[in-house]
């Protein structure tokens, strides 16, 4: 079972970034507009010496309207694209076997458009590589299907957030998850379903700033703690509407997967635009094609008072004044 859980701990993990279970000092509800994304680099421990590392971009789409556990509800469609690379080891009666191969994550989820809580995910997670044993090399791959979707029963955790508030959201959930892969010759096939309540606690612990290759921003460390003592942690920013990291740690306190923001476009924040172009690049664009065109003028002048004149007797444009 330990490998499933982690893979759908490795999805967790991921889509927390676009998580409405935010936190940052004083920090109102992230203005979502369709376009808006954010690319995180990914690192997943799934064994011990085996992990997962890509990118993963989620994307806002279009608003809709989508049924989650009988009900109508309006949402943010977020797309979700990844890719990356398997490497690390495979535990053996005799000897760990080396690994390498690569991932590819696609799907999306679905936010509440009201506090931006997640309230479906549906997700693909395949992969497949190459075992180094010897005396022969073995091929495997695998594939992790994952929707689950949420109602909302208690919802404690809403904006603004102040750094020192606690809160916690209880969630009824139902859950479908097909497992496969092959090894070799071995082959398995497993689906797992459920449907329960689920309480997630909250607390914003305090102010960092965080170093990204984005940049440095300014964030607020949220701490979100699952029913089996897992927990994550949250690194918000107002300025990307969005974490710049986050971490997550397994019951004992071990981290298992981290993400770290690469680049973003986060438009509530743009400067007002006419045209697709903002205020300070029509100040740049103004200027230039102003000039050119002034240019061109001076060039076609140039060229009709150096007219070679026309032959007496024959018809020809009159010469420039």
């Amino acid at each position: 079972m330990r490998g499933p859980r982690m893979l759908a701990v490795f999805l967790a993990a991921l889509l927390a970034v676009t998580s409405g279970t935010l936190g940052a000092q004083a920090v109102e509800r992230p203005s979502l507009t369709p376009g808006d994304w954010w690319t995180y680099a990914s690192n997943t421990t799934l064994l011990d010496g085996f992990w997962l590392a890509g990118r993963v971009t989620f994307r806002v789409e279009s608003p809709a309207v989508r049924e989650v556990l009988g009900a109508s509800v309006p949402v943010f469609v977020v797309s979700v694209d990844g890719s990356g690379r398997t490497k690390g080891t495979f535990p053996s009666n005799v000897t760990p076997i080396p690994i390498t191969g690569e991932w590819r994550l696609s799907g999306e989820q679905w936010l509440e458009r009201g506090e931006l809580k997640v309230i479906a995910r549906i997700l693909d997670l395949s992969g497949n590589g190459t075992l180094h044993m010897d005396p022969f090399l073995q091929t495997f791959n695998f594939r992790f299907q994952n929707t689950t979707k949420y109602r909302i029963l208690d919802d404690g955790w809403r904006f603004p957030i102040d750094v020192g508030d606690e809160g916690q959201v209880t969630t009824r959930f139902n859950a479908t998850e097909d497992l496969s892969y092959r090894w070799g010759v071995f082959r398995n096939t497993t689906r797992s379903t459920g449907e329960a309540n689920q309480t997630l606690s909250y607390r914003a612990e305090g102010s960092t700033n965080v170093t990204t290759s984005a940049g440095i921003f300014a964030s607020v460390r949220t701490r979100e703690t699952w029913p089996d003592g897992s927990f994550d942690l949250l690194y918000y920013s107002s300025a990307v509407g969005n974490n710049a990291r986050t971490e997550t740690y397994n019951a004992t306190g071990t981290l298992v997967v981290s993400t770290e923001l690469l680049s973003y476009r986060y438009q509530a924040l743009e400067p007002p635009g006419f045209l697709g172009l903002t205020l300070v690049q029509w100040a740049i664009v103004v200027p230039v094609v102003a000039g050119t065109l002034a240019a061109l003028v001076y060039i076609r002048r140039r060229r009709r008072r150096s007219a070679i004149p026309p032959i007496a007797g024959e018809p020809g444009p009159p010469f420039p004044p």
